[in-house]
């Protein structure tokens, strides 16, 4: 029963037409259960072009749980307590856009304070205050975006036109950013090393 419950607290889809994936994290309670689930929901994800992370609403659960979680979406330590390090045989290391708003809970801050200290990842939505603490998104969506944003149901269709369009330019200003971050890093790594 408990790791029923576990399951049905993560689940992937993605986005129609499209080769974005979506984790829905309605709470991050079940511990193992939960963590297997979350790895399975990111291995569907491996081959998608970009992830919207959805966490409205999530807390509940462990902020070890969510150090585990967060160690399949990245390559690098992350410097937090718990520390957090790169988990499983691949790192989903693409963009990543998470959403967000006033209704999410512990540990869900942990998550989006980690978030924040890794480059591919974007917090979009509402700002939240959780456990006395307000965690503002990179970007902080209008009245109009954020009814389209509740509307974003992974279990029901049509998804709106004009917030696909905008979750899809924010995926692509991502893969943009990252682009770039590939060319500097290749740029780098050609350049003969400095004289002493």
């Amino acid at each position: 029963m408990a790791q029923d419950k576990a399951v049905s607290n993560v689940e992937y889809s993605r986005l129609p037409e499209s080769t974005v994936g979506i984790i829905r994290v309605r709470s991050w309670e079940g511990g193992e259960d939960f963590v297997a689930a979350f790895d399975a929901a990111v291995d569907a994800a491996r081959y998608d072009d970009g992830l919207l992370l959805d966490v409205r609403g999530g807390g509940g659960g462990d902020v070890s749980t969510v150090a585990l979680c967060m160690g399949r979406l990245t390559s690098g330590v992350i410097r937090t307590n718990p520390e957090i390090r790169p988990r499983g045989k691949w790192q989903f290391d693409l963009p990543i856009a998470v959403l967000v708003d006033e209704s999410c809970a512990p540990p869900t801050d942990f998550f989006l304070r980690a978030a924040k200290l890794r480059s591919q990842i974007e917090t979009v939505g509402r700002a939240a205050r959780i456990g006395g603490r307000i965690i503002t998104p990179d970007y902080i969506v209008t009245d109009e975006m954020h009814q389209m944003m509740r509307a974003l149901n992974p279990d029901r269709d049509p998804i709106f036109e004009k917030g696909l369009d905008e979750l899809y330019r924010m995926i692509g200003r991502l893969k943009w950013l990252q682009d770039e971050r590939r060319k500097e890093m290749l740029q780098d790594t050609a350049r003969p090393p400095r004289r002493r």
